[in-house]
């Protein structure tokens, strides 16, 4: 009942502020967050795998997506993600997703459908309690997309859906400053 409650208010919450319409978006530097770091988190990914968050360490950018499995930009700029995620493979840029709002098994299986329909086939991971502590619970609109360094910190925020150019050239930028 507990996780039922939560998704629906982490719905409320994300339906209320909005989901951000393509070049939408605005974007941020590096300490809107606080001292949110990702290196330090236990979860599991969509199918049950244990997941921590010293996979950030295995590249020198992550791009975390946060999406919702009701969010219509959220969903198309997915496959333009998951093409980046294969041409960057092995180049020191890892792509990972967050279905902020599949925290029951229905929402878990929509969220499964929409990855595996958009080839976003990337590593998604699960939301749970410890992951909408550190950051989730501050998410006011998806998409919300967060480039992070190899240590888990957050280098920039992009809210707003974004073309797989758009996203490639921001990518660029970054990978610059972090290699």
């Amino acid at each position: 009942m507990k996780k039922r409650i939560t998704a629906i208010l982490i719905g409320i919450m994300l339906l209320l502020t909005g989901c951000g319409a393509a070049d939408s978006g605005s974007d941020g530097e590096a300490g809107e967050s606080g001292d949110v770091n990702f290196s330090k988190f236990t979860a599991a990914d969509l199918e049950g795998n244990a997941v921590e968050g010293s996979v950030m360490g295995e590249a020198d950018l992550t791009v975390l997506n946060i999406w919702a499995t009701f969010c219509s930009p959220c969903i198309e700029e997915m496959p333009g993600l998951g093409e980046l995620s294969e041409e960057y493979k092995g180049k020191g840029v890892q792509f990972i997703g967050i279905p902020a709002d599949a925290t029951t098994e229905d929402l878990l299986q929509t969220a499964k459908e929409i990855v595996s329909s958009t080839g976003a086939d990337y590593l998604q991971i699960a939301p749970n309690q410890e992951l909408m502590d550190l950051y989730l619970n501050q998410v006011m609109s998806v998409p919300e997309t967060l480039f992070l360094d190899k240590e888990g910190n957050i280098l920039q925020s992009f809210v707003g859906s974004r073309s797989k150019s758009e996203w490639k050239e921001l990518i660029e930028e970054a990978y610059q400053e972090v290699k």
